[in-house]
C-alpha cells in the first residue's frame, strides 16, 4: 500500500504547449526539457484544478511562490530540483498540490503562510528540514503528505482531517464509493482503523501541536519521540512526555519510542490504546509501542480501559515488566493486566501480595471482583458478596451457564469475553451491559435483556457469531458502536421505538 506514495509523486502527466504529449517522467528531470515549456496537471487530493494563478521566481537557491491558488510543480520550468535549497510561499496561496514538493532532497527550509488550508497527497514527500512549521490554518492533509521525511521538530495542527485521493472508479482511496449509481460525496476521510496504513507525517524528535489534540489522529503522531499539546488545549495536556486528560486523570497517548512508561501519580484511568494503537478490526493489525520494556502503575490507577484490539503477532506486553506500586490493586486493573501481559505475569500478580485470595475456586481481588473461576462446575451462580467481574475472568473455564446476583446493576466490561457461556440469567436491576461484556462468546445463541436495561456499550456482543435472537425492551436508550457486529442479529426492534438498525 505504501508504494502508492511513490506513484503519487512520480506519475505526472505532462503536455507541451502545442498539445503534444510528453512521456510521463519524474519531475527530477522535467526541467531538462529545455526546448519545451511543460504544462503540469495540477491536482489536489486527485482532483484536477483549472485556472490556477500562481507565479514562481527562483534566485540563489530560493524558490518564491506567490499569487492566488495552489502551489504545484510548474516551478520546474524555471529551475532544477537539485538547485532548490529554500521555498518561500507567500500569503494568497491556499494549498500545496499533490506531489508538488516531493523528494526535494536539497531543500532545507520551507515557509508556509496561514492562508494555506490544505496539503495534498505526497505534497512534501521525503521532506528533510530541521524545523518544519505547518500553520494552524491547515485543516486537511493528504495521505503520504510527508511520508519518509525526517525533521528535528515539527509544529502542526492536532485536529486536522487526513484525506485519501478522490477516485470515483476505485475503492483504493474513496471509501464512499459503492457502485456505479452511488452519488460520490467528494473526498474520503481516513478512519482511525485505516490510519496505520496511511503515514502522512515525518519522523520527528519533537512534535509541537498548534491546535487542540484530536485523539482520532493519534496513529499519525506515532513517528514523534515526543508530542507537546497546544498550550490552550482545553481537554489534553502533555505530562512526563505523554498525553493525559487536562486534569491528568486519564492517560491517552504514549510516544512509540517509549521504553520505560511511568504513569504519573494521580492518574486514575489508563486507555490501553494509549500504548497499543490498534482497533478491534482484524484487518488492521498494528501496534507501535514495540519498544516498551516496563510499565509502572501507581496506586492511584483504578481502571485500565481496553479500547483497542491487540496485535495477535506481537508479544511486547507479555515481555514487558509490569510494576504495581500498590499492595491493594483494584480487580479491574489486575484482570486487565493479566489479560494483556499473559500467564507468567498473571501468576506473579494474582497473589496475596496484591490482595488476591481464592475461596471455593473463585479467585478475587481485595475489592471483591472475580478475577478467575478455577472450579469445574458448568453451571455457576455468582455469590452475592461479589461486586463485579474483572475482564476475561471466565476465559478458558468450563462454565456454560451463569446466574448473576440480584443486587447487581451492571455487567462489567469484558466480564464474560471469550468464554464458553451459552446462557446468562440477569437480575431485574441490571441497567448496563459493559463494553465487550460478551465479546467472542461463540456459544451464545440468544439473550433476554431485563426490562431495566437502558444501555448496551460498544462491542458488547461483538463476534458472537451464533447469536440470533435478542429480546430488547422499551427502556433501552443507547446501543454502542459494533455492539452486535459479526452476529446473526439482523436488526434491532425495540417496542414503541421500532427498528433502529
Amino acid at each position: 500500500m505504501r508504494k502508492l506514495a511513490l506513484l503519487l509523486a512520480a506519475a505526472i502527466t505532462l503536455t507541451s504547449v502545442g498539445g503534444n504529449t510528453v512521456n510521463p517522467i519524474s519531475h527530477v528531470y522535467a526541467n531538462e526539457q529545455k526546448d519545451i515549456k511543460i504544462q503540469f496537471e495540477t491536482t489536489l487530493f486527485g482532483v484536477e484544478l483549472l485556472d490556477n494563478e500562481v507565479h514562481y521566481d527562483f534566485k540563489d537557491g530560493v524558490l518564491t511562490v506567490s499569487g492566488k491558488g495552489v502551489a504545484d510543480e510548474s516551478y520546474l520550468n524555471i529551475c532544477k530540483v537539485g538547485d532548490i535549497k529554500e521555498i518561500i510561499i507567500k500569503p494568497g496561496i491556499t494549498a500545496i498540490a499533490d506531489g508538488a514538493f516531493a523528494n526535494l532532497l536539497n531543500m532545507k527550509k520551507i515557509t508556509i503562510p496561514d492562508t494555506v488550508t490544505e496539503l495534498g497527497c505526497s505534497s512534501l514527500l521525503g521532506i528533510t528540514v530541521d524545523n518544519l512549521v505547518i500553520p494552524s490554518s491547515v485543516k486537511r492533509i493528504g495521505v503520504y503528505c510527508m511520508y519518509e521525511g525526517k525533521v528535528k521538530s515539527i509544529t502542526m495542527p492536532g485536529n486536522f482531517e487526513c484525506v485519501k485521493e478522490y477516485n470515483p472508479h476505485s475503492n483504493d482511496y474513496d471509501n464512499s464509493y459503492e457502485d456505479d449509481e452511488t452519488e460520490y460525496d467528494g473526498f474520503a476521510g481516513v478512519t482511525l482503523e485505516e490510519a496505520g496504513y496511511y503515514d502522512i507525517l515525518p519522523k520527528a524528535e519533537v512534535m509541537n501541536l498548534n491546535t487542540e489534540y484530536d485523539p482520532n489522529n493519534m496513529l499519525f503522531f506515532h513517528g514523534a519521540d515526543k508530542v507537546n499539546t497546544f498550550k490552550d488545549d482545553k481537554y489534553y495536556k502533555t505530562m512526563n512526555g505523554c498525553i493525559y486528560s487536562k486534569d491528568g486523570k486519564k492517560l491517552v497517548f504514549v510516544p512509540s519510542t517509549t521504553r520505560k512508561l511511568k504513569i504519573r501519580k494521580g492518574c486514575e484511568v489508563v486507555s490501553v490504546r494509549a500504548f497499543a494503537y490498534n482497533t478491534f478490526e482484524e484487518d488492521y493489525d498494528i501496534m507501535y509501542c514495540r519498544s516498551l520494556e516496563s510499565i509502572i502503575i501507581p496506586s492511584t490507577v483504578k481502571e485500565l480501559v481496553l479500547d483497542t484490539r491487540l496485535a495477535y503477532d506481537d508479544d511486547t506486553l507479555e515481555k514487558c515488566n509490569w510494576i504495581l506500586k500498590s499492595k491493594k490493586v483494584p480487580g479491574n486493573v489486575l484482570g486487565m493486566i493479566g489479560y494483556l501481559a499473559g500467564s507468567q505475569t498473571k501468576k506473579k500478580i494474582f497473589t496475596k501480595k496484591y490482595g488476591v485470595k481464592t475461596v471455593n475456586g473463585i479467585v478475587s481481588s481485595y475489592d471483591k471482583y472475580i478475577l478467575k473461576y478455577k472450579g469445574k462446575s458448568k453451571k455457576f451462580t455468582i455469590p452475592k458478596k461479589y461486586k463485579g467481574i474483572a475482564p476475561f475472568a471466565f476465559k478458558g473455564t468450563s462454565v456454560k451457564s451463569v446466574v448473576i446476583p440480584k443486587n447487581w446493576k451492571k455487567i462489567d466490561d469484558f466480564a464474560f469475553a471469550e468464554s464458553k457461556i451459552s446462557a446468562v440469567k440477569m437480575p431485574s436491576k441490571i441497567k448496563m451491559i459493559g463494553r465487550g461484556a460478551f465479546y467472542k462468546d461463540k456459544n451464545l445463541k440468544s439473550i433476554k435483556l431485563p426490562k431495566s436495561v437502558t444501555t448496551i456499550y460498544g462491542q458488547a456482543f461483538y463476534k458472537c457469531y451464533n447469536l440470533k435472537k435478542v429480546q430488547f425492551n422499551k427502556k433501552l436508550k443507547y446501543i454502542g458502536n459494533s455492539a452486535f457486529c459479526n452476529t446473526e442479529v439482523k436488526e434491532y426492534k425495540i417496542p414503541d421505538v421500532g427498528t433502529i438498525w
